[in-house]
């Protein structure tokens, strides 16, 4: 669990504080992310320390969990990953350690050409050149595009025309980066702003085709079945992070199948789980190589579980 009040201070006491724009750029099956860097105000800089401050308090009553694509606790969660295990963040950072390099948002970016920008990243730094990274993703709907309304400032009892968009931060942020981990409290806006599901889609191809090869009869209807539905590609993912796969064999799937009686068919001539396209199946498979079946040694119960933690 990081360390708030550390957070705090850090907040407190940076001195260089600057906001960056991302692009995601895709081509063929490779996605990067394109940074430019914008220019702000002292005043936004304490506005916005000011209101990071208050998002980082009201985490204290959040417990804190490695991120797991399929649990769903019932308290608030702050998750975490740490950075090599994220698409993408490597890169993104390091291209924050170069910002001399970076492009200008302002030779980018035009009146009414914001729709492009897929997150927002705010850095801060103190002094000694630590860094906390905070990162949101961006919604058009924060951009208050003159062309549309006429924009008017009310000041002191008089109105004044916008003669600009208006360009609006949310006072909170979806991740942050500290010490070598990613904290989220939002799972759907992580994997967004990281384009996650892409990773996801990479990783269940890689896992079908492995278990589909070795223990799967008609392997290309499942592979095809599974990757059309998001839950079962978080359940791959799982499955080929864990690598509770990698230790089973025919032996083990026919002794699950008789001891939790479920509802699979197998080839016992060619070793083989038969998958005949009844979608139903697929969570019962899956769950099979996700190790999801569990012997209670108090009760000698058998159970599926949802979530486990593994003692040492």
């Amino acid at each position: 669990m990081p360390n708030y009040q550390d957070i705090i201070d850090h907040i407190n006491n940076s001195e260089i504080i600057n906001i960056y724009f991302t692009e995601k750029k895709s081509k063929g099956e490779k996605t990067n992310f394109e940074i430019y860097k914008t220019e702000i105000s002292n005043n936004i800089a304490t506005a916005i320390k000011g209101f990071y401050i208050d998002s980082i308090k009201n985490l204290t009553n959040y417990i804190n969990h490695e991120y797991d694509l399929e649990l769903t606790p019932e308290q608030k969660t702050l998750w975490h990953l740490e950075k090599d295990n994220i698409p993408h963040l490597s890169e993104i950072l390091a291209s924050l350690d170069n910002s001399i390099a970076l492009i200008p948002a302002s030779e980018v970016y035009q009146e009414g050409s914001y729709n492009r920008i897929w997150s927002y990243i705010v850095v801060m730094e103190t002094l000694s050149g630590n860094k906390l990274v905070f990162f949101t993703k961006y919604s058009k709907s924060k951009v208050i595009d003159r062309s549309n309304i006429l924009g008017m400032l009310f000041n002191n009892g008089r109105f004044d025309l916008i003669n600009n968009d208006l360009f609006t931060l949310a006072k909170d942020f979806h991740c942050f980066y500290w010490r070598d981990y990613l904290y989220f409290k939002n799972k759907h806006w992580f994997e967004q702003i990281f384009d996650y599901d892409t990773e996801l889609m990479k990783q269940a191809v890689v896992f079908a085709e492995d278990i589909g090869d070795n223990f799967i009869s008609n392997c290309n209807d499942f592979r095809d079945d599974c990757l059309r539905d998001k839950n079962k590609l978080k359940k791959m993912s799982n499955v080929l992070n864990k690598n509770y796969y990698d230790q089973i064999n025919f032996e083990d799937i026919f002794n699950i199948k008789e001891k939790y009686n479920l509802d699979i068919e197998l080839d016992q001539e060619n070793e083989k789980i038969v998958y005949d396209g009844d979608k139903q199946k697929l969570w019962l498979i899956l769950k099979v190589f996700d190790d999801d079946y569990l012997l209670s040694e108090t009760t000698k119960n058998r159970y599926e579980v949802h979530s486990k933690k593994e003692q040492g």
